[in-house]
């Protein structure tokens, strides 16, 4: 999926926020309002996650090159299925 090439599990410090971005959906959806002091301490992880990322980031410039080299390629692929998607509304209308 897109998120999973975002914040790919091979970063440990990525994968720390893909989870975190994952928690706090599923708390919404599960709990909505009342999961809000869970959802904030989310953030509040998240931010300091950015923050560690800006004294440190763990990946080299060659890993970032890759990683959008994938990003590029998720996207493109979601291009061509809502591409084929119209392309087959259109023909049933």
């Amino acid at each position: 999926d897109l998120l999973g090439a975002l914040l790919p599990d091979d970063v440990a410090m990525l994968k720390q926020a893909r989870e975190y971005i994952d928690r706090k959906t599923r708390l919404f959806i599960e709990r909505g309002a009342a999961a809000l002091p869970e959802m904030l301490d989310c953030n509040d992880k998240i931010e300091g996650l950015k923050q560690a990322a800006e004294e440190d980031f763990p990946m080299t410039a060659g890993d970032i090159s890759d990683l959008r080299g994938d990003i590029a390629r998720r996207v493109e692929a979601v291009r061509q299925a809502e591409e084929e998607a119209v392309l087959a509304l259109g023909a049933a209308m």
